[in-house]
């Protein structure tokens, strides 16, 4: 009974009208599922032979003759951080 009431309804209000069906695709998608570690800084003092590679600061990055496009990016990039 409630089909054939459904169906009345469906004829009466769609009757010439063209009705589209949406179907979607939930397949899986292989993706890494944890990311990667990262490798931690040493902290601390260096062991005895030991020598660090110490990064330039700002002030001797732009002492060392950057042009004024570099320093304006550098300042961009810095601002946001």
């Amino acid at each position: 009974m409630p089909e054939r009431i459904h169906e009345s309804l469906v004829k009466a209000y769609y009757q010439g009208e063209i009705v589209g069906q949406n179907s979607r695709d939930f397949t899986a998608i292989e993706a890494r599922e944890k990311s990667l570690k990262k490798v931690p800084k040493k902290k601390g003092r260096p062991k005895k032979g030991e020598e660090r590679i110490k990064e330039p600061t700002r002030l001797e990055q732009q002492a060392t003759g950057m042009d004024l496009h570099n320093l304006s990016t550098n300042l961009l990039i810095y601002r946001y951080f």
